[in-house]
């Protein structure tokens, strides 16, 4: 389930797909309008992978006059895009919006936060234990509870994210995968076979 109902995307936007490896919403570019990804988007720091956006997901949402950062887009994507007046405007046509859109705001600026805390603390195989998790709980959020993740960023990607090296994201993914908690089917395609005890692991840090 998205955030953005559809009738809203439809009347209120206007849709665009681009592909893999475009990159929009620069540093120097102004910031008139709220994107909603409909697929894999990582928002870029310099050269510092900041986060990887979900479909449903919105990026570019910000009150600065230039977006703070770029987004790639790591496969097919389908987006629409809505100016901050059009955003208003859908306020007052679905009145459930501006809440649910405080209510993502929170949970981003808990996760932040609680990510900030933990990374420190935290060894490698925890980190991407941690990793896995967050992003199996966004994809229950946007309506998908399976256990398969899919992955399409690089893991050069992941380790930028995560503060390691390519070597340690890949010896972090086979420790995971030897203890029974992952299996790796494909290159891009992670699946969760014990959930919890993924969570021990996390919890141990």
């Amino acid at each position: 389930m998205h955030l953005m109902p559809p009738p809203a995307c439809r009347c209120c936007s206007r849709a665009r797909s681009w592909r893999a490896a475009a990159s929009r919403a620069g540093t120097c570019s102004p910031s008139p309008a709220a994107r909603c990804a409909w697929c894999g988007w990582r928002p870029t720091v310099g050269a510092k992978v900041a986060g990887f956006a979900l479909p449903g997901d919105f990026v570019g949402l910000s009150g600065a006059s230039t977006y703070p950062h770029d987004i790639e887009a790591l496969g097919e994507t389908e987006l629409c895009r809505f100016g901050l007046d059009a955003m208003q405007r859908l306020g007052e046509r679905f009145p459930h919006l501006q809440g649910k859109l405080l209510e993502r705001a929170c949970v981003e600026l808990d996760s932040a936060h609680e990510r900030m805390m933990s990374l420190a603390r935290m060894n490698p195989t925890e980190r991407m234990a941690d990793f896995l998790l967050t992003l199996a709980q966004r994809q229950a959020r946007g309506g998908d509870p399976g256990q398969s993740l899919l992955l399409p960023m690089p893991r050069a990607d992941i380790a930028d994210h995560l503060g390691l090296t390519v070597e340690t994201v890949s010896r972090c993914l086979t420790s995971l995968r030897t203890r029974g908690l992952i299996a790796l089917p494909a290159t891009y395609r992670i699946d969760i076979l014990d959930r919890d005890g993924l969570e021990t692991l996390k919890a141990a840090a």
